[in-house]
């Protein structure tokens, strides 16, 4: 329920901490919020949006929901039995997010860490703030859930989704989805957003023709396009 924060990072990258955002919750909860005058942008989806990825089977889906905002999360990694496939669903509170998303820790494969270290990257990754799953399980470390790594997928959604900068009123549900696609649906509900405020008059729309341009300012083909 924090929507109006200055944060300043003093480095390449926000520090990765212990692989979750606990302590980032802890740091807000200890501070006290400001109640401001000026109103929250809400909306409410009322018409179904989807992305995926062309020919493969990850998909995000926005539906219609008449309060609050709720995620729900399918990952599948048939490779790996002690991940395999795993799935969870939540109506974001700040109590839900912080109980039971946020001490979610990264994840990756034993074999994806070694590529990773092989081509320069990782460089602040441990297994305290890692969780590597290698062929008997949670490589030096303990879960924290049994079902955490798609607890941290839905860390990344729920995060990447305050991108939209309002407080929206959905139901979203992701399988196999990762930070492009998440970034994707994002997109195309602010394109939605945008079409509604349009049609009910709240916004102008800054869309310019090519014969506009040319009655404004006289240009020819390529410069028109």
């Amino acid at each position: 329920d924090v929507d109006n924060l200055l944060v300043e990072a003093d480095g390449p990258e926000m520090p990765g901490l212990d692989g979750s955002a606990l302590p980032f919750v802890e740091m807000l909860r200890g501070a006290k919020p400001c109640e401001q005058t000026r109103d929250r942008k809400e909306f409410q989806l009322l018409t179904p949006l989807s992305v995926g990825d062309p020919g493969g089977d990850s998909s995000i889906v926005a539906l219609p929901a008449e309060q609050g905002l709720s995620f729900s999360y399918t990952l599948d990694y048939p490779n790996s039995p002690y991940v395999g496939s795993q799935y969870h669903s939540l109506r974001l509170t700040e109590d839900t997010f912080a109980n039971e998303i946020a001490p979610a820790r990264t994840f990756v494969m034993q074999e994806e860490a070694a590529s990773l270290r092989t081509a320069g990257l990782g460089k602040g990754a441990t297994y305290e703030n890692t969780l590597v799953f290698g062929e008997r399980g949670v490589v030096e470390n303990r879960l924290r859930f049994p079902d955490e790594p798609v607890r941290h997928k839905l860390l990344d959604l729920i995060c990447d989704f305050f991108l939209l900068n309002l407080s929206l009123h959905a139901r979203i549900v992701a399988t196999k989805a990762g930070h492009a696609l998440n970034a994707a649906i994002v997109r195309e509900i602010l394109r939605h957003v945008r079409e509604v405020e349009i049609q009910e008059g709240l916004r102008k729309d800054s869309t310019i023709e090519i014969r506009e341009i040319m009655r404004i300012l006289p240009h020819r083909y390529p410069f028109l396009l």
